[in-house]
């Protein structure tokens, strides 16, 4: 028994408690349930998931009226004490150092840096603190202009200190499973705030509704409109997700992944943020770079416990990389004038494409011959029998899509010429469709637009058969790379379909010029509040911004930014 670990606990239990005793907005049950569950999940090795999963919607300011702190800290309190506990409990009556000298040692490095982490915050809390007033009493509800900013800037860094132990203890007992464990948490807080978002649009404004300027705010309590928190979450959690959706052997993680990163990519368009729009880009051209990297040093990427490493070599890599881009470009070629018909009838050839270029790359000369004139005969028996039937194009492409399914199937159990022939001329007659879905629906306006879109799918079909390595998976796990080539491309398509069809991010992108004006203004005003030697290097301290800012407003603008306050009256309560 180490009574450090035993204090800690303690003291975490005790503040937790206190925390619970001064803030009254949730009653007693709720704090008591928080600090009761975190004690629990902290005695296992999932307390990393559960934290990370319940971030973004365990605040509870909206109920209870706290600002300093939230509900989420009783959670993290209690898990930590339960951590704390679990791992004295676990090596008592054995020789710990027995045991840790064959683990690897904490990286001095990370010791250093949260060190100065800590020694930098705590210089930050003592400037803050002397510049509003040391407060006499422990208050959790107060606002962005006291002491209480202080202590809500303070707390993400105490718990993350706090938290880096029992972190550090998994990791060293088992670093994939504990690194695995990262992932799910941060997908599973994405997936939460991603169905948050669903659940706010659905009530507002309607799923498909892009036009309208209203800008979602998630489980973020702090937030006002778009921005901020949420975008923040986004583009830190979803490049968790497309590792996980890269790398992971199980179904069900690929499915859980797939969704999250689906609601998390709808989540960051309604947002309407450039910010956000370009943060996520990036996130996921760093993602794809580290993987191919990855596997080029031959090391694997340890976001599961069971990694394929075919799917994230480098060929693999560029063909998903590929098909997003092509998916995303004949959006942008089809969309405008044809719509969804027309790019849903793009999307369907593009996925195709790999299926019906793995059981055609052996064909002769002859056969490719046959192909074409089959492919032309039969286009244009389609065109003239979807012009003359109702709803024809339509009816006449989900024909040949089942049929190419048949052909595909035939071919792939009982491969013969004949069979790739009518496989890659019925891949053709798709193609073909695609352009008369799109010239039908757009009245005329969409054909040479789906034409140009045609010809990229027939220049990829010719470098998919021609390549002298296959850029798809055909392995065991062939089904997870066409999978993630359609959700990327599904991903993409919904992204800019959004952007295309909506006003409000039109205007929002032709806006950007100006605005990023006012962030300029904005930044030479911030910086102009700093004084002296040692402020245009510390700062002013924590929680000092916008108490700073509201007084520059006021002075220059002559307005004040909104605040609020809890009063009490006497007799009558907050």
């Amino acid at each position: 028994m180490r009574p450090i670990i035993w204090i800690i606990s303690t003291l975490c239990l005790l503040a937790g408690a206190a925390i619970a005793r001064v803030g009254d907005g949730f009653g007693s049950v709720v704090p008591a349930t928080l600090l009761a569950t975190g004690f629990i999940l902290g005695f296992s090795r999932f307390w990393p998931v559960a934290l990370l999963a319940f971030l973004p919607i365990a605040g509870g300011a909206s109920y209870s009226g706290w600002y300093a702190l939230e509900a989420f800290d009783l959670l993290v309190l209690a898990c930590a004490a339960g951590a704390f506990v679990a791992h004295d409990l676990k090596y008592r009556g054995s020789s710990p150092a027995g045991t840790v000298d064959q683990k690897p040692k904490a990286p001095l490095l990370a010791i250093l840096m949260l060190a100065a982490l800590l020694f930098l915050t705590a210089v930050g809390a003592w400037r803050g603190l002397s510049a509003v007033g040391w407060p006499t009493t422990l208050s959790i509800t107060g606002n962005h202009l006291g002491a209480e900013a202080v202590l809500r800037m303070v707390r993400p860094i105490l718990w993350l200190a706090l938290l880096a132990f029992p972190w550090w203890w998994q990791w060293r007992a088992d670093p994939n499973a504990a690194i695995q464990r990262l992932h799910l948490g941060w997908i599973s807080g994405l997936l939460l705030c991603g169905l948050s978002v669903l659940w706010e649009r659905l009530a507002y404004t309607g799923l498909g509704e892009f036009s309208a300027d209203y800008r979602v705010t998630g489980p973020f309590w702090e937030m006002h409109v778009g921005g901020a928190a949420l975008d923040a979450w986004l583009a830190l959690s979803m490049p968790f997700a497309l590792v996980m959706l890269a790398t992971t052997r199980s179904r069900v993680l690929w499915a859980l992944s797939g969704v999250a990163f689906g609601l998390g990519s709808y989540g960051a368009v309604v947002t309407f943020s450039r910010a956000a729009y370009g943060a996520l880009a990036v996130g996921t051209v760093v993602t794809l770079v580290g993987l191919a990297w990855a596997r080029r040093g031959r090391t694997t990427p340890p976001a599961a416990t069971s990694v394929s490493a075919a799917i994230t070599e480098p060929p693999c890599l560029l063909g998903l990389g590929l098909m997003w881009l092509v998916g995303g470009t004949g959006c942008l070629m089809v969309f405008p004038t044809s719509g969804y018909r027309g790019l849903l009838g793009f999307v369907g050839a593009l996925l195709a494409l790999p299926f019906v270029a793995q059981v055609c790359r052996g064909q002769g000369l002859k056969e490719w011959f046959a192909s074409a004139a089959a492919a032309a005969v039969l286009s244009a028996l389609g065109w003239s029998l979807g012009s003359w039937l109702p709803k024809g194009p339509y009816l006449v492409y989900a024909a040949t899509a089942l049929a190419l399914g048949g052909a595909w199937l035939a071919a792939i159990w009982s491969p013969s010429p004949w069979r790739t022939v009518a496989c890659s001329a019925l891949w053709g007659v798709l193609v073909a469709q695609m352009v008369h879905v799109a010239a039908h629906w757009s009245e005329g306006a969409g054909l040479a637009p789906a034409t140009m879109a045609a010809t990229a799918l027939f220049a990829m079909m010719c470098w998919a058969v021609m390549a002298r390595q296959p850029w798809w998976h055909q392995g065991e796990m062939a089904w997870r790379w066409h999978a993630n080539a359609a959700v990327g491309v599904s991903v993409v398509g919904v992204v800019l379909t959004s952007l295309l069809g909506g006003e409000y991010a039109s205007d929002r992108f032709s806006a950007a010029g100006k605005a990023m004006e006012e962030r300029q203004k904005h930044w030479k005003a911030g910086l102009s509040v700093l004084n002296g030697d040692l402020e245009p290097v510390l700062g002013k301290g924590l929680g000092r911004f916008a108490p700073e800012y509201q007084l520059m407003l006021l002075a220059e603008e002559g307005f004040r930014p909104g605040t609020h306050q809890p009063l009490v009256n006497d007799g009558n309560g907050a």
